[in-house]
């Protein structure tokens, strides 16, 4: 089987503070020795590390992807809320395609610390909704309220939701994210992503939210949540990563993964093939202020 054309399109880096365990040099060391031609960024609620992502990239002849995996509250980014999903948030994978969605990726991300912030910077659908030109998303992990839909078995609400997504980004700019990561509730995640695609014809497209450069590497990110949560190593019942697959993967390794669904990796390309951000440098850009008079 021939290696395949593929891009990462989830990564997290350092910015995805006591979470993952990249720097986003080795990400783009590691891109340039797999001939992967293109690396996204979706760091946790943030874009700290975007400038850094697009100069590396750019010196190092790899396209750099801005995005961020942001936070969505279940109701009103503005209502106070202390648990996950429930009434706390979901995930969700976006990216900026152009100078229009960088602008509107910084805007939500400005919006979610600033007034959104309660345990997560969180932003809602209507903010959402208002800053989605020029904007890709996709479905996003297990701790998306789509996948989240799907294990409580609410297939109907997820189709519901999967479709206002399509009409809110465009059916070119919407994906439904697979993952295979050895996980056992992202088989049931990715049997019901793979119905809705059937169904809906909204494409798929093979991601592996990695947090970490090498598969040892699994050890340091998961000590990195251990001071996050505050939690001892030994301790049988904190929260921990339920997979050691989370690592930057070859081309070859995730042909093999995906080796019957081959579409999902070719999607990678297009998705990157349609982003078009140029940013510049060394110039200023002065603010505009709205007279009330």
């Amino acid at each position: 089987m021939a290696t395949p054309d593929f891009v990462h399109l989830h990564v997290h880096s350092e910015y995805s503070l006591l979470d993952g365990a990249n720097r986003i040099s080795n990400l783009v060391k590691a891109c340039n020795e797999d001939s992967q031609p293109a690396l996204a960024l979706t760091d946790h609620g943030n874009m700290y590390g975007a400038v850094e992502l697009y100069q590396k990239c750019t010196a190092g002849g790899v396209k750099p992807l801005i995005g961020c995996e942001v936070y969505i509250a279940k109701q009103s980014m503005h209502e106070k809320h202390s648990k996950r999903n429930g009434n706390g948030y979901s995930h969700l994978t976006l990216l900026a395609r152009n100078q229009q969605g960088y602008q509107n990726l910084m805007r939500l991300s400005s919006e979610a610390f600033v007034k959104g912030y309660s345990v997560r910077p969180r932003i809602d659908m209507d903010l959402l909704s208002q800053h989605a030109e020029g904007i890709t998303c996709l479905s996003g992990c297990l701790g998306s309220e789509l996948n989240q839909l799907f294990l409580q078995d609410k297939e109907a609400e997820a189709a519901h939701l999967a479709a206002r997504l399509r009409d809110l980004f465009g059916p070119d700019h919407f994906w439904l994210e697979l993952q295979r990561n050895g996980i056992e509730i992202q088989d049931k995640a990715n049997e019901c992503l793979y119905r809705l695609h059937q169904a809906t014809n909204i494409p798929i497209v093979a991601t592996n939210d990695i947090h970490y450069l090498r598969h040892e590497d699994c050890q340091a990110q998961d000590i990195l949540l251990c001071i996050n949560t505050g939690a001892k190593r030994d301790d049988e019942k904190r929260f921990r990563f339920d997979t050691d697959s989370l690592f930057f993967k070859t081309r070859a390794e995730m042909g093999h993964m995906f080796r019957d669904l081959p579409s999902s990796l070719r999607a990678t390309m297009d998705v990157a093939e349609q982003i078009d951000l140029n940013i510049e440098f060394g110039t200023y850009h002065m603010p505009e202020f709205v007279s009330e008079t």
